[in-house]
């Protein structure tokens, strides 16, 4: 009996964390968000004349971040699913 009800308890709590976690949490969005710090860092190694390219990928992949993190709250939060 105690098992159950410990199990119970368990899963209704990890059911809500996991909920909540998809609220907030996309997993593209946190990829696109990796991969601009690495554009990011990559700036200082790149020829002078070239700078533009890595600031450039940096600011795309900061929208397209963004962009998906806005777009998941807006899916979030009316309830749709993909």
């Amino acid at each position: 009996m105690w098992l159950q009800v410990h199990t119970q308890s368990w899963r209704s709590f990890h059911e809500t964390g996991l909920q909540m976690k998809k609220w907030w949490l996309d997993r593209r969005a946190v990829i696109f968000l990796c991969f601009a710090a690495v554009a990011c860092a990559l700036i200082p190694v790149c020829p002078d004349k070239f700078d533009w390219v890595g600031i450039s990928v940096t600011s795309v992949y900061v929208v397209l971040g963004l962009a998906s993190w806005l777009d998941h709250l807006g899916r979030a939060r009316s309830g749709s699913s993909r």
